[in-house]
């Protein structure tokens, strides 16, 4: 009897061990790979939008040394990016039409789609060029090769085609 209540007890706890085992396989959690694009990305106004430039011509792969979260702010850091306007975050395709409304207008242009990419590409390329520039002005035999700013004119990211 002790014999039978020993087999049960040991085959009942290999079968819970083996559908354990399969559970823990079914639910385990893995990180997906995040797979970043490397070279030049094609920024292009948003689909029903009429281009009145080219597009840019975004070289991602010098942008690195910056986190992602820089330019993607909503990016929650494991699901795929998304672009601005598809992300309900610089979703306005037109310029808004001024406000009196206090705050109003600010909220609405920055939704504008034109106006997040030239604050951020734009206002950052023009804080290097600033910081380059009181590093030579602070040091004579300024040695260290200073940061590429970017450029900063319309033609500098959209080439005449």
């Amino acid at each position: 009897m002790l014999k039978s209540i020993l087999t049960v007890v040991v085959l009942f706890t290999i079968f819970n061990a083996g559908a354990l085992a399969a559970f823990a396989e079914e639910t385990e959690v893995t990180m997906d790979a995040v797979f970043v694009p490397v070279g030049r990305l094609a920024l292009a106004p948003p689909v029903g939008v009429t281009p009145k430039r080219s597009a840019v011509s975004f070289p991602h792969s010098l942008h690195f040394g910056y986190t992602c979260k820089t330019c993607h702010h909503k990016w929650d850091g494991n699901s795929q990016v998304q672009s601005c306007t598809a992300s309900k975050c610089h979703d306005q395709l037109s310029l808004p039409v001024k406000s009196k409304r206090a705050g109003a207008n600010r909220m609405e242009t920055i939704r504008y789609y034109k106006y997040a990419f030239h604050q951020q590409c734009i206002s950052c390329h023009r804080e290097i060029k600033i910081h380059n520039e009181k590093l030579e002005r602070s040091r004579k035999n300024f040695k260290e090769p200073l940061q590429w700013p970017g450029p900063t004119s319309c033609v500098g990211c959209h080439p005449r085609e």
